[in-house]
């Protein structure tokens, strides 16, 4: 047995294989307490970070089929082509139907849109009813916003009349069956058993036109005339008119002259005109035997006195005609003297 001999000074300076192996053990608990410290800062500031880099489409820590892969919203891609998304958005084509619902509403995920050469079908939504008033050919997804007609009863004489009806459908309900038509029995088709006038009377309108036969448009057709009647015009009537007239007697002649101016009206030219006298006795009316007549020829105001004398007439108190004969063999009356008083009367000095 070897007796040992440990220095009590050295003993006290020198550390033992125990204490070194705590000092080791306590230096490593520092170093991972630093490190979980390290990494729970590390976790923590990527906490905050990742929604804003999956946002900018740095990372995608979206679950598949979660459909909020919302970053993915660049309009303006540089390579392949482009795909709308159902909101407006786009997302790269080769993006569709790759596991992972990059539009906001999944859109790209839609079976239906194929993508082998990285082309890509752009949805088009809308109404695809055919029959709803507002359907969209283009469109290839239905958005579920087709609008319809209002179908119901149009008629307001029915029990079930709907206002708001658009379009009518057949249902109008009567209190008893009403036979509709024209009640008017004035009318051409006047329905004796309609008991509800419908608005369909129709009316017999004659044909107007110039009824008389001596017009020149006279419709052998018309049945009521409309006043629209053209006839020829009359010719221009040629009426004689005496301007002046006086006569003269010599008492120791007992010869009487008429002396005249007489024209015809119409301007067309010159024309025959007689001029015809005739006395008869004022107190009895009687001829006295005494005419006369002058034709000659005048126009249009033509200032051409005439005379003629008849002769052997006694003086006393006369009715002095005279008359005019046209070219037309019309008569009218030219002058009338009542009561001439030719030569000497009784009674007058």
């Amino acid at each position: 047995m070897v007796d040992v001999k440990v220095d009590e000074e050295k003993d006290e300076k020198s550390p033992t294989l125990s204490d070194e192996s705590d000092s080791i053990i306590e230096v490593v608990n520092e170093r991972a307490m630093e490190l979980r410290q390290l990494i729970i800062t590390i976790g923590s500031i990527l906490a905050l970070l990742m929604p804003g880099l999956e946002y900018l489409a740095i990372i995608d820590i979206t679950p598949y089929g979660e459909g909020d892969d919302e970053w993915i919203t660049d309009d303006d891609w540089e390579w392949g082509s482009d795909f709308t998304c159902g909101d407006g958005s786009k997302i790269q084509a080769s993006l569709i139907n790759d596991g992972y619902k990059n539009c906001r509403d999944g859109s790209d995920e839609d079976p239906s849109l194929t993508n082998p050469d990285g082309n890509s079908t752009t949805p088009i939504f809308g109404c695809m009813d055919a029959d709803a008033l507002n359907y969209l050919e283009e469109a290839n997804e239905d958005d579920g916003s087709c609008a319809y007609p209002i179908y119901g009863c149009t008629d307001p004489d029915a029990l079930n009349y709907d206002e708001e009806a658009e379009s009518e459908d057949g249902s109008c309900e009567y209190e008893e069956e009403v036979i509709k038509g024209c009640t008017d029995d004035d009318a051409e088709n006047y329905d004796e058993e309609a008991e509800v006038d419908d608005g369909s009377c129709e009316y017999y309108e004659p044909p107007e036109g110039c009824t008389d036969p001596d017009a020149l448009n006279y419709d052998e057709e018309a049945e009521e005339d409309d006043g629209s009647c053209q006839y020829e015009e009359e010719p221009e009537e040629c009426l004689p008119t005496m301007y002046d007239a006086f006569w003269t007697y010599g008492e120791e002649t007992q010869n009487i002259t008429m002396t005249w101016d007489a024209d015809l009206s119409c301007s067309d030219g010159s024309y025959n005109l007689t001029v015809i006298w005739t006395i008869y006795e004022n107190e009895t009316g009687n001829w006295t035997g005494h005419q006369d007549a002058l034709t000659y020829e005048t126009y249009y105001q033509d200032w051409d006195y005439q005379n003629l004398t008849l002769y052997n007439l006694t003086p006393g108190r006369y009715d002095i005609f005279s008359t005019f004969h046209t070219h037309e063999d019309k008569y009218y009356r030219g002058s009338d003297w009542y009561d001439m008083c030719v030569g000497t009367c009784e009674g007058e000095e």
